[in-house]
């Protein structure tokens, strides 16, 4: 008796049908995604962020403007649960499930890649909520031997920037019942720390910084000499991982760093970059700074 190939590798036929919907899995549309961020003031680093925020075309809704900022200054005790709030509130208007919701700072971040390269590295995290991550745990130490441990790159929670579809997030933010003055740091790390939440919400840590590169703890990861502006080729300007930079952010006293990376750009491009960063400084980044160092995205 013959049998038909069709009965042999059924398989084979549906993915013949159906291989642009089915055997593919299909890209986030751009328009799925919405950047929130908290400015209660308009700031340098504010409208730097909005600069490149528009430079690559995306769309950003700000929360707590004109507000007063009562969530503490990061220096003398941790703070930020304002911003908590205001997410929590700001995304009970939004009902569209397959909402894309990109809750990063503003003050002390650029954008160095579009949307489309963001979703893609976001579907390729396979999970639903996703993290930046940092090499150093923060605020409260004791927690370090809770965290999951990870075979590459960094192992604790950053919450300057989580990415994620909207009910995960809604669920996430949804017991916060913490004053404005309290971690929003920590509030995020006790639930991905929790295995059952971890698990139940879907959240994972861009350990890799594929999405997201913090500065803090990672500084000297970034003040290696690259070649002549006139030669910087795309090729070249890749993260210590060999990942094109999608956000940079600091941390606390690297903010003054930071500034120092951002203040110069984008004047006096090179052929071939798209977007620059100007860093000029010798081996003490605070204060004695001279000789330019580009970063091309």
């Amino acid at each position: 008796m013959k049998l038909s190939w069709s009965l042999l590798f059924p398989g084979l036929l549906v993915c013949a049908l159906f291989l642009l919907t089915n055997c593919e899995e299909q890209r986030i549309p751009e328009g799925k995604l919405l950047v929130m961020t908290v400015a209660t003031k308009e700031t340098d680093g504010f409208r730097r962020f909005m600069g490149s925020a528009k430079h690559f075309n995306y769309t950003v809704k700000v929360l707590g403007r004109g507000q007063k900022w009562k969530g503490g200054d990061y220096m003398s005790a941790p703070g930020g649960g304002q911003k908590v709030r205001l997410l929590k509130v700001a995304l009970e208007e939004f009902k569209d499930e397959d909402q894309i919701i990109l809750f990063i700072d503003s003050y002390d971040v650029v954008f160095a890649s579009g949307p489309k390269e963001l979703l893609k590295k976001f579907q390729q995290a396979r999970h639903k909520v996703v993290f930046s991550s940092e090499s150093l745990i923060w605020p409260d130490r004791h927690l370090e031997d809770k965290h999951p441990h990870v075979r590459e790159g960094n192992r604790f929670l950053g919450s300057g920037g989580l990415m994620g579809y909207l009910p995960n997030i809604k669920a996430m933010v949804a017991d916060w019942t913490g004053e404005d003055g309290d971690s929003d740091q920590l509030f995020f790390t006790k639930i991905y720390i929790d295995p059952v939440k971890r698990k139940s919400i879907n959240i994972t840590l861009d350990s890799k910084c594929r999405l997201f590169q913090n500065l803090h703890g990672a500084l000297g990861e970034f003040l290696q000499p690259l070649s002549p502006a006139s030669e910087v080729d795309e090729a070249e300007t890749h993260s210590v991982r060999n990942n094109r930079f999608i956000r940079l952010r600091s941390s606390g006293s690297l903010h003054i760093v930071q500034n120092k990376f951002l203040m110069f750009g984008p004047r006096g491009q090179p052929a071939r970059c798209r977007f620059i960063l100007s860093f000029k400084c010798h081996s003490n980044c605070y204060n004695h700074c001279s000789g330019p160092l580009w970063l091309c995205f």
